[in-house]
């Protein structure tokens, strides 16, 4: 009896070792989504401004998982203290198991290790590790740094602390810094029980679909790879709107797949092509701010990666804040997604411009950097609106279904890159680059021609032709295999032109003397929806056979009708004579 009970004992006591492990790791587990994670695409850009605590931790050590739902709960206190938009004072964990080299270069002796950097360089490291402890060794290095920072003004602020004091005193819309956002890259199932949960705590982009759909089977591939792009980005989702009726009703879905990125104050739609690159698109222009606070250096790379970059210069010290205003009411009234739009209090950029300290400025870099635009008129919205949307669009816009009607229908010419794929990077593009470069110049030259009754306005696109091979087909003959191509455009007219003044196909042209050529009807035109009757249109020697050769037959037609009426009176007659006489 003795010897079951000592085994009974400890056979309870391993029960509850097991039941508290158990516990232990749903207590980590929890907590650990809910951190602000660093890895190697972002740790050392974000340290570099502003004074960070960072957690460097294991996935299969011990000590971080017990430390992790206390780390949670200092992150916790810390944002109801809003230390981050008072101090400019960050939170964040590095898993030293997905971001090796960051922990290499740390020379990190154990796991945890808590290291404080202020602007990049590190000065402190905690070793007592509750909530409580955490958060006094927090504001310690907060009254240290922070006012040595104070004293450089914006030069040793982040961006984000930057943009949390411009905020106060412009409306300025500020995207929160997501966490706990997709944090395995899959896609989500949702239901009933979870899906208003789930759009109440963050944005989620949801694929409303039906088993029975053979256009969501096609895309589920897409969406399901989409959704490892969007980890640590975007909430990804799935409804079936076979067995969660009400969800899909609510929202007025009526076909399958309908795509909606919605959270639980507005819903918007995606219209667009269902391609990866189109959703990313779509996900950055709608996670990001459409005006953010930047330094030079953001704006530079910013510059590299982006054909059209504004940037408005205000002092840090003393802001204009009437003309603030006035630069983001008119860039959120145009409602600008082909370009980046920056404020910046950077006086290394205002210099480079012949930007005085103290004042306002805006310029806009188009063409990557290669070209600089100076607004040098009055501050008034009359002046600035067309100002800028003379410059907000690239050289060459890409078609797509929301702005194919604009182009394509349009009383402008249009010359038209088309390719196989979505790469433009090839010959062909630049040159349509370069030759819309050259147009645009030629008008800031001589601005009066636009004012000109000669003056043909003329825009620059190009067309992934492998998302619109009927398109291509249809309306100018061309099979994706002959692609790629230039074609000039008269939509208004429903010509089009395929070779320039040598006869070439307009890819091996001179594509500015071409479109000069095609406006000065020096070219010859093709109709656009061909097919052999169009084609008829434009020849008049066709023409004039066809109308004899119809016109034969039409007297052929009538002399056999005339001939078999005639012959069947002839033989009919006589034995109508005869039964009568009879």
């Amino acid at each position: 009896m003795g010897k079951f009970n000592k085994t009974f004992k400890i056979l309870i006591a391993f029960i509850c070792l097991i039941s508290g492990i158990l516990a232990q790791d749903d207590e980590y587990e929890e907590a650990n989504k809910k951190l602000f994670f660093l890895n190697e695409d972002n740790f050392q850009t974000s340290i570099s401004n502003g004074i960070w605590m960072v957690f460097f931790g294991a996935t299969w050590c011990p000590h971080c998982r017990h430390l992790t739902p206390d780390w949670y709960k200092f992150q916790t206190e810390a944002e109801e203290k809003e230390l981050e938009a008072k101090y400019d004072f960050h939170i964040a964990k590095v898993e030293c198991t997905e971001s090796e080299d960051i922990c290499r270069d740390q020379q990190l002796r154990g796991y945890p290790t808590i290291y404080l950097f202020n602007n990049g360089e590190r000065k402190a490291e905690a070793n007592d590790r509750s909530p409580e402890q955490l958060m006094k060794f927090a504001e310690k290095n907060i009254e240290i740094y922070y006012e040595e920072n104070k004293k450089y003004g914006y030069k040793r602020l982040s961006e984000e602390k930057l943009t949390s004091d411009l905020a106060q005193l412009v409306p300025l819309e500020i995207s929160e810094k997501p966490k706990n956002v997709n944090p395995e890259g899959k896609v989500v199932h949702l239901n009933n029980e979870t899906f208003q949960p789930a759009i109440d705590e963050s944005t989620w982009f949801i694929m409303f679909h039906a088993p029975w759909c053979g256009h969501c089977r096609k895309f589920g591939p897409t969406w399901e790879e989409f959704a490892v792009k969007m980890k640590n980005k975007m909430n990804i989702g799935k409804v079936d709107c076979t067995t969660y009726e009400d969800i899909c009703r609510k929202y007025g879905v009526t076909g399958y797949p309908t795509l909606k990125v919605i959270d639980k104050y507005e819903v918007n739609d995606f219209k667009g092509i269902r391609g990866i690159d189109n959703l990313e698109k779509f996900v950055e222009g709608y996670i990001s701010s459409s005006i953010s606070v930047a330094k030079a250096d953001t704006i530079r790379e910013s510059m590299k990666n982006n054909e059209v970059v504004f940037f408005f210069y205000y002092d840090y010290a003393n802001p204009n804040i009437d003309e603030l205003k006035l630069f983001i009411n008119v860039v959120q009234e145009l409602n600008i997604s082909s370009a980046k739009v920056y404020l910046t209090p950077d006086e290394e950029l205002m210099t480079s411009f012949n930007i005085e300290a103290g004042s306002s400025g805006i310029v806009v870099s188009r063409d990557f950097g290669r070209g600089f635009y100076k607004f040098e008129n009055e501050y008034t919205a009359e002046e600035l609106k067309p100002w800028i949307e003379k410059y907000m669009y690239p050289f060459v816009i890409e078609i797509t279904p929301l702005n194919s009607e604009k182009y394509l229908n349009s009383e402008n010419f249009v010359v038209m890159a088309i390719f196989p794929t979505s790469d433009t990077k090839s010959i062909i593009y630049d040159n349509v680059r370069t030759a819309s470069r050259a147009w645009n110049a030629q008008h800031e030259v001589n601005p009066n021609l636009r004012e000109s009754e000669d003056y043909i306005h003329a825009d620059f696109v190009w067309l992934d032709g492998s998302k619109f091979p009927k398109y291509i087909q249809s309306t100018f003959g061309i099979n994706i295999a002959e692609l790629p191509r230039v074609l000039i455009l008269n939509p208004s007219a429903g010509k089009y032109f395929e070779k320039g003044v040598s006869g070439k196909y307009l890819h091996d042209e001179n594509i500015s003397i071409s479109l000069s050529a095609a406006m000065n009807k020096e070219l010859k035109a093709k109709n656009m929806k061909g097919g052999y009757f169009e084609a008829l249109k434009e020849n008049t020697q066709i023409q004039i056979i066809l109308f004899v050769v119809i016109i034969s037959f039409i007297i052929l037609i009538y002399l056999i009708f005339f001939n078999n009426k005639k012959k069947e009176v002839e033989y009919y007659l006589p034995i109508k004579m005869d039964n009568k006489q009879a």
